[in-house]
C-alpha cells in the first residue's frame, strides 16, 4: 500500500441466481459441489491480496483491498462474465 494516497477498499456482494433450484432438485451434494466450483472461479479472478468469504447460502462477499474504483469495476465485470459463462455439470445415478 502506498502512503502518499488514501487507502481505498471495495466490498462486493455476490448472490447466485437459481442456486436453490440446484440445491433443492439435485440435493445438497450437488449444491456443495456447485459452491466449491464457483469459489474456484472467483478466487482465480481476484488478486491474492483480496478476501473471498461465503456469507451464507449462495451469498459471497469479496473485499478488494487497496483498490481503485476503476480496477474494482474491471474485477467485478470479469467476475460477472466468468460466472455467467460457467456451466455446472452434474451426473445423477440414472
Amino acid at each position: 500500500m502506498r502512503a502518499d494516497r488514501p487507502w481505498i477498499h471495495v466490498l462486493m456482494y455476490l448472490d447466485l441466481d437459481q442456486f436453490k433450484v440446484v440445491n433443492g432438485h439435485l440435493r445438497h451434494e450437488a449444491g456443495d459441489r456447485l459452491l466449491k466450483q464457483i469459489t474456484s472461479v472467483v478466487q482465480a479472478r481476484i488478486r491474492t491480496t483480496d478476501l473471498l468469504a461465503r456469507l451464507g447460502g449462495d451469498e459471497f462477499g469479496v473485499l478488494l483491498t487497496d483498490c481503485t474504483l476503476d480496477t474494482a469495476g474491471r474485477i467485478a465485470e470479469n467476475l460477472r462474465q466468468a460466472i455467467r459463462e460457467f456451466r455446472f455439470l452434474w451426473a445423477t445415478g440414472c
